[in-house]
């Protein structure tokens, strides 16, 4: 059996594609050229892994030294709520951010600006209404305590008068379980909504019960 003999003409692919890659021994001008890529390549990918760390090494050490903290949660344990924003880069802390706020602004006496940290909170409107109800409660508490059983009553007027305590109307609540849809007829709207149940009722009767109690 006779072996076939490679054409002395033709060209060995291996050896090409190693020289012009610049890993042989030889070195051609498109090796070179190829060699020199490669590096660019690899200081590029270098630079991209790096800077970022370094950029956050930058940005953190910045705020650490503007704030006195350096994360959202060690801003908040020093009640350093502009701090805490600062490092909270994708926003998911906002809504946390300002309720914490606001409930240290109540236990300074100091009402109206705890309300308009939650009303300047660009979270969803739901989340909006829960932190309303979380703040109303408090001052209501507060006035309470100081038996300003009319006062606490008009704070009442501060929240939604439509939504449960979880900021959810009647409405959302419906969407919500998919009451009435193909597939739900057993759900019905009094297992998941009360009446009597709304922010407002709620803590009118707090408030109620709270006068009575006090006479």
């Amino acid at each position: 059996m006779h072996q076939k003999k490679k054409s002395e003409g033709q060209p060995n692919i291996v050896n090409n594609l190693i020289r012009f890659s610049g890993l042989g021994g030889e070195t051609n001008t498109f090796g070179g050229i190829a060699k020199k890529g490669c590096i660019i390549l690899i200081y590029s990918f270098v630079a991209m892994s790096v800077f970022p760390i370094i950029y956050v090494y930058l940005y953190s050490n910045s705020g650490k030294q503007k704030y006195g903290c350096s994360s959202v949660e060690d801003c908040l344990t020093k009640y350093e709520f502009e701090g805490a924003r600062y490092f909270d880069n994708n926003g998911l802390g906002k809504s946390k951010i300002s309720l914490a706020e606001a409930v240290f602004l109540v236990g300074n006496e100091e009402y109206e600006r705890a309300m308009n940290v939650i009303n300047e909170s660009d979270v969803s409107e739901e989340k909006l209404n829960k932190n309303k109800y979380i703040i109303v409660s408090a001052v209501i508490e507060r006035l309470i305590l100081k038996n300003n059983i009319d006062e606490a009553l008009l704070w009442v007027s501060r929240i939604c008068n439509i939504c449960n305590i979880e900021g959810k109307t009647k409405k959302d609540v419906i969407s919500y379980y998919g009451i009435g849809r193909e597939g739900n007829e057993n759900k019905k709207i009094e297992d998941y909504w009360d009446e009597s149940k709304t922010m407002d009722k709620v803590l009118t009767e707090k408030i109620l019960k709270a006068k009575t109690t006090k006479k």
